[in-house]
């Protein structure tokens, strides 16, 4: 899937940015519709691919939680570089020194640090979203990610994503206690899917508001 609403906020980003701004958040917006594309074919392999063994479901489950995480980070960026303009001395990256350090993380972060920049729509809902009322499957994403970055990911014995009591007690404590909950592959592959969409398309479209306020 393309990024929802990714045309509008191109139009609105044409008046703010400079030339070189204006290719870098074309990029950044290309990075963050082709990590989703992935993560839908993932999916797709996953909830329609028919039977296959068990280790082939968790190897496509570990490229798709990559690819949902990804494009999270693509977002941080674009807003990074959206809002860096507004707010020049929270700690957001310059558009030509960002580094792999600017993720969804660090940008929340340095938002949520600044008083002013704390109450701008952009930094309220992405706080709002993902640490105040996160959606349960974007913390079903979160904590499937942050275990498949220490070990494999594996499916339970009856063949459920695992929830964080399944987590073996000596690996439980490289992860974030959660209330995460087992479910079926299909369920939570599907509701990833469909919450990524709905943060991409809110992200772009209150960015686009942002960006036009500026013009």
């Amino acid at each position: 899937m393309r990024m929802p609403g990714e045309q509008e906020l191109l139009a609105a980003a044409e008046p703010v940015f400079s030339d070189g701004e204006r290719v870098l958040f074309g990029e950044l917006m290309e990075f963050v519709s082709r990590r989703l594309e992935g993560a839908e074919e993932s999916g797709r392999r996953i909830l329609h691919g028919g039977p296959t063994p068990e280790s082939a479901t968790e190897r496509e489950l570990h490229a798709f939680l990559r690819d949902c995480w990804d494009a999270l980070d693509g977002l941080g960026r674009l807003i990074n570089v959206a809002l860096a303009g507004a707010f020049p001395d929270v700690g957001l990256y310059p558009s030509d020194r960002m580094t792999r350090q600017c993720t969804l993380y660090t940008v929340r972060r340095a938002l949520r640090a600044d008083p002013d920049a704390a109450c701008h729509p952009v930094s309220e809902w992405l706080w709002a979203e993902t640490r105040d009322r996160p959606d349960a499957a974007y913390e079903r994403l979160s904590f499937l990610h942050n275990l498949s970055v220490f070990v494999p990911l594996r499916l339970t014995r009856d063949g459920m994503l695992p929830g964080c009591e399944d987590v073996p007690p000596a690996v439980r404590r490289l992860v974030r206690p959660c209330s995460v909950q087992r479910c079926s592959v299909g369920e939570g592959v599907a509701d990833v899917l469909e919450w990524l969409r709905g943060f991409a398309g809110r992200c772009c479209e209150l960015l686009a508001e942002s960006l036009r306020e500026r013009a």
